[in-house]
This record gives structure tokens, sequence and C-alpha cells, in this order.
């Protein structure tokens, strides 16, 4: 009966021990996911154009201008996000509101250690769209790549 006792005692420590260390990995797998969900970085870019009759540029460096567009013309400009960590990252870009619909881009890109890529704006302006001067942003969150 004790020997009976024992073993029965053994199993239950075994099944204790083994539910502890499946919890531990969960627990550290949960930790480690949200700590890489979170943003290293945000970055805002100010879009700027011109909704107008007339064809015009605008050189800006501190903000990506379009200059004056044409309703129903497409332009095409560059972003270039530099990954400046020593791992690989994820970076995804989030328009603003009203840029949603005419500025079209691949929102995700995923980029190794000390290098870059080159993301490609296209505004689309509607042959409808009311003429005007237009701002917005783009929003870029930088994480860290898993996987």
């Amino acid at each position: 009966m004790v020997g009976k006792k024992i073993k029965s005692q053994k199993e239950n420590n075994r099944i204790i021990i083994g539910l502890i260390i499946i919890w531990l990995i969960l627990i550290a797998y949960l930790v480690f996911y949200f700590l890489s969900s979170i943003p290293l970085s945000l970055e805002k870019v100010k879009v700027s154009f011109a909704v107008t009759d007339k064809i015009g540029l605008d050189l800006n460096r501190t903000a990506l201008t379009f200059g004056n567009v044409l309703p129903g013309e497409t332009l095409k400009r560059f972003l270039v996000i530099n990954n400046k960590y020593s791992f690989p990252i994820r970076a995804t870009v989030y328009p603003s509101d009203n840029l949603k619909g005419i500025l079209i881009f691949q929102p995700d890109y995923s980029i190794v250690k000390n290098q870059s890529v080159n993301v490609g704006l296209t505004l689309a302006i509607p042959t409808s769209y009311p003429l005007g001067n237009y701002t917005g942003e783009l929003i870029i969150s930088i994480q860290r790549k898993i996987g």
C-alpha cells in the first residue's frame, strides 16, 4: 500500500512539473511575442500636394512633396527606409486617412541589417478630385523582425 502511494505521488509530481514547464514556456513565448511587437521607432513623414489646373514642381527636403497635380494625373516619388540596426527589421508604412485611396504603395518591408529599401509611392488623383492644397502624413513603424 505504501509503495502504491509513493508511486502515485511520484506520478503526480511529474505531472505537476510537466505542467509548470509548459506554463513557463508559454509565458516566455508570450513575453517574447509582445516585446517583439513593440515598435523600435515611429517616424512621421509629411506629405503634400496641390490639385490645380497648372503644372508645377516643389523641391523640398523636409517633406514628401508631389507639387502641383492635375486632376486625373498620376505622379511617383520614392522614400528610402534605412535599417540602422544590427538585426533585421520590419517596416510598416501607414498613410493618414486623407491619403488612403489616392496614395498607392506596398505597406510592409523586411530589411536586413545595414540595408535600405526604396518605397515607391504613387499619387493617383481622380479626375473629379476637388482643386486645392492637401497635406497628410505617412507613419513608418519599425519593429524587430522575428523569424
